[in-house]
């Protein structure tokens, strides 16, 4: 999503549609063998894997399971961007056909995340007194909403028009579809934020009063704290854009003629577009006007954008912060809770993206730039110390 949105802010060079490409085919692949696989797992072990004990010792593999839907997801994102660059033919059966994978992404989603709340409060995980049965259940809770989070981002962006490389690209599905899918994901957001913000709470209390810095195998988790921030944010940017131009788009002259199609106060009250008079001389308006709707819904998104992204900025010089404690006190170790930096600080990418777009601000360009350097960096090491463990693990198997 962050290649394909690259050239709109004028970052731009051959082949880098082609990276995106192969990016995805190979996220299409890892999806196809590792689903099988784990479905084989569970299959062949279900009490290893889903008896109650194995989830309260180790709360945070339910952290992973989100990942599953947001991984379908992504691919669902990759399928609209097809669409609407007009690669695939015919155009509208394809629509129709990402429209329905996005629901039964984002009911994947949501089930997943009410799967973890259950079966959370319904253990005594979260009365252990050690720090990792202390912060892994809240992990795997911001794993739930990071997931639903991304589920409605990329609703806001298979319905913003032109959202992709080119302004002009084709529409994936119409107004009519696009409807419900803001709605759903605008309440999707509001449920993510009011549950983000009652365990950061919980948080806060643990690392000021209880435990102190997270324990060394949980060094990264205060990257976690990342992910919803950064999702949300930017899908109210993304919903504020849309529901301005799909919910109620503007009228054709909007922006050269503001007051063309506002109400006007009258002697016998206020007339507008469907507004009614009644014997009172108070008019009804019924429908809000599109030139009423458009510029509140974009500055109310843009608001809890830059909000949120300075909580998730906070929350990462905190996270570098706990890194450089672990490195003084040669506590520091890669282990498989390092992959979750590349999706949660690529998270801060996308709306610090989308911030410079909204505003022309040269300063959210180089902050974009920064936090893409530094995704690629997390991802290159990830990618290093994985050889080398698989490496060091064929060693110790001879």
């Amino acid at each position: 999503m962050i290649m394909r949105l690259l050239p709109r802010i004028s970052i731009d060079f051959q082949g880098l549609r082609t990276i995106s490409d192969v990016f995805f085919m190979g996220d299409l692949i890892l999806f196809s063998i590792a689903t099988p696989l784990f479905l084989l797992r569970v299959g062949f072990y279900p009490r290893r894997n889903l008896s109650l004990p194995i989830i309260e010792r180790d709360s945070l593999q339910f952290a992973y399971l989100p990942l599953w839907a947001t991984s379908f997801l992504g691919l669902v994102m990759f399928a609209g961007f097809v669409v609407a660059e007009g690669r695939v033919h015919p155009a509208p059966g394809w629509g129709i056909a990402v429209y329905v994978c996005w629901w039964i992404g984002m009911v994947w989603a949501v089930a997943t995340g009410f799967a973890i709340l259950t079966v959370l409060m319904s253990s005594s995980s979260v009365k252990s007194k050690t720090a990792h049965g202390r912060f892994a259940p809240l992990l795997a809770v911001l794993g739930g909403v990071t997931g639903v989070a991304t589920g409605a981002l990329i609703g806001a962006a298979l319905c913003l028009p032109g959202v992709g490389v080119r302004p002009e690209q084709h529409r994936i599905f119409d107004d009519r579809l696009a409807e419900p899918v803001i709605f759903f994901s605008i309440c999707a957001v509001g449920a993510v934020l009011v549950l983000t913000m009652i365990v950061y709470s919980v948080l806060m209390h643990e690392l000021l009063l209880v435990t102190g810095w997270p324990p060394p195998e949980l060094t990264t988790a205060i990257f976690f704290f990342i992910g919803p921030l950064g999702q949300a944010g930017a899908a109210l940017l993304f919903l504020g854009d849309a529901a301005g131009k799909v919910v109620f788009p503007p009228p054709a002259n909007y922006g050269s003629d503001l007051g063309g199609v506002v109400p006007t106060a009258t002697d016998s009250g206020v007339s507008g577009d469907d507004g009614v008079a009644p014997a009172g001389g108070i008019a009804i308006q019924h429908k809000l006007s599109p030139s009423l709707a458009t510029l509140p819904l974009n500055m109310i998104g843009l608001t809890f954008a830059l909000l949120l992204a300075g909580m998730a900025i906070t929350w990462l010089v905190l996270a570098f912060i706990n890194l450089l404690h672990r490195m003084s006190r040669r506590e520091l170790y890669w282990n498989s809770s390092w992959n979750g930096l590349v999706f949660n600080i690529a998270t801060i990418s996308i709306t610090s993206l989308w911030l410079s777009l909204s505003l022309e601000s040269p300063f959210f360009r180089i902050a974009t730039c920064i936090f893409l350097i530094l995704s690629l960096l997390t991802l290159l090491g990830n990618l290093v110390f994985l050889v080398w463990l698989a490496i060091k693990c064929g060693y110790c198997v001879r």
